[in-house]
């Protein structure tokens, strides 16, 4: 309790001098997390060329259509924002894409959604590029991989709709057509009488 007070009145007694005293003292915790986080930060450590360089990566990476670690987003955060806003957009309609494709119960309901998803970029869009190359290349590993491959062709309830087709309800029963031929059936009505 004394080293908390004596410390606060020697604070006030410095910020009344007119002396910051905070920012020449600092902690050994403090000191530490300053090290690691200039650690962590690629751009520390590099020349303006290596800057440069790392950048282009990140860039091409992006046009690319691939998927940028948290890191690389981190540092075009800090240094790009307005560049940063423009690949996170890309970055979450790719995350996006790749679950709506991983709940397709169809080969051919992947490539709706893929279709379905290339057609909804605009014509004006200026990430329009980024986008298409992300999406072919989230279809592509999709396919790749042994979910999409375990997929089969149709659905089996498109199949069923191709020999079998509901034509209409009765009362709470349907009729059939089988191949666009009747079937020889008896429906029952009720009459219900108040």
């Amino acid at each position: 309790m004394n080293i908390t007070i004596k410390k606060v009145n020697e604070t006030i007694r410095n910020y009344n001098n007119g002396v910051n005293n905070k920012s020449e003292e600092k902690s050994p915790r403090e000191t530490a997390f300053e090290k690691i986080k200039a650690m962590m930060q690629p751009e520390s450590r590099m020349t303006e060329e290596q800057k440069k360089a790392y950048e282009d990566k990140i860039y091409q990476k992006a046009r690319n259509g691939e998927k940028l670690t948290p890191s690389e987003l981190e540092y075009i955060r800090r240094t790009n924002p307005e560049m940063y806003i423009r690949i996170k957009r890309v970055q979450m309609q790719r995350e996006m894409l790749e679950r709506k494709l991983k709940y397709c119960k169809s080969k051919k309901e992947v490539e709706e959604v893929y279709m379905q998803s290339m057609s909804s970029i605009g014509k004006k869009d200026p990430d329009r590029e980024m986008l298409y190359r992300a999406y072919q290349k989230v279809t592509m590993d999709f396919k790749k991989t042994l979910k999409y491959k375990s997929l089969p062709e149709v659905e089996e309830d498109e199949k069923e709709k191709g020999g079998r087709k509901k034509k209409q309800r009765d009362n709470g029963l349907a009729e059939y057509i089988d191949d666009g031929i009747w079937d020889d059936m008896e429906i029952s009505t009720f009459d219900a009488k108040a």
